[in-house]
């Protein structure tokens, strides 16, 4: 069942997921098609790797306390007895430790995956502006229940971190990337839909009552230097992000309403190629020429 509209704090994300309420994630796959958001919430998602690694950093990142309840190491087999083995995690012991550990209910990481916790952890927490974001008053994980005012549509948004501290309010968001740079992370924003994370994310928090007048991202890179980045979406990013959740969310209602999730057209579509194809193809043949 989904709650009432409000602010829910320290609710499991198994449970935040089985709420039946509109968000980001799904709205991003009805503006593919409604075929693509019924699949997407009749279907279980896989828990993967880059998940679990996700979970990780945002716990070490935002709720330090909490995340040895929920993390562990594989037994180490870089020392000791396993470094006479050529293939330690085929030993018994090893089998046997890795078997204890499970039985603790939580999530193992894999050596490497330990270190590169690590260290994107102390790279975020190195950063002096958000470091200092994150240690204000403020608080991780609030999932936040809203009716839209326009469509009346009940979404649910799950805020890494809130501040009411910060010019008017801001809701952060940690990311992990492979390249946090300007150039490729702008690209980033579009492709996975931030900005339109962000337009629903500050929409729900005001429904709420919080204060919330920026959405900010922490961009982490995965590997070594672990790259750091403070990015605030403009106001033109974020209102581009308010046409496509209106469309999406009437889209939504007006499925919901007429139990009809239709896919793509059955029209014929004239295609061509993208706009900037016709620039890269001139600066190609220019560079044959020379």
């Amino acid at each position: 069942m989904t709650p009432e509209p409000g602010i829910y704090p320290d609710i499991p994300m198994t449970e935040y997921l089985a709420w039946r309420a509109a968000s980001n994630s799904g709205l991003g796959r009805i503006l593919r098609s409604p075929a693509h958001y019924r699949a997407y919430v009749e279907t279980d998602q896989p828990d993967t790797p880059a998940f679990r690694m996700g979970r990780a950093v945002h716990m070490a990142v935002l709720q330090p306390d909490l995340f040895p309840q929920h993390f562990a190491q594989e037994p180490d087999t870089s020392e000791g007895e396993f470094a006479t083995y050529a293939n330690p995690r085929a030993t018994k012991l090893y089998k046997e430790l890795r078997a204890a550990l499970e039985m603790t209910g939580k999530d193992i990481l894999t050596m490497p995956e330990w270190w590169d916790v690590e260290g994107m952890t102390a790279a975020v927490l190195a950063h002096p502006r958000a470091s200092k974001l994150i240690r204000n008053t403020g608080a991780a994980e609030l999932s936040v229940v809203a009716d839209d005012p326009a469509t009346g549509v009940r979404v649910k948004t799950r805020l890494d971190w809130h501040t009411p501290s910060t010019a008017g309010g801001a809701i952060v968001d940690l990311k992990t990337t492979g390249n946090a740079s300007p150039g490729e992370f702008e690209r980033a924003i579009y492709r996975y839909g931030y900005h339109r994370q962000g337009a629903l994310y500050l929409r729900a928090a005001r429904e709420a009552g919080l204060p919330a007048a920026h959405f900010v991202i922490i961009a982490v890179e995965k590997e070594p230097p672990y790259g750091v980045i403070l990015y605030r979406l403009t106001d033109e990013a974020i209102r581009l992000g308010e046409v496509q959740i209106d469309y999406s969310l009437a889209l939504y209602k007006r499925c919901k309403e007429t139990g009809e999730w239709p896919g793509y057209t059955t029209d014929v579509v004239d295609i061509g190629v993208p706009k900037w194809a016709d620039a890269a193809v001139e600066r190609d043949l220019e560079e044959v020429a020379i």
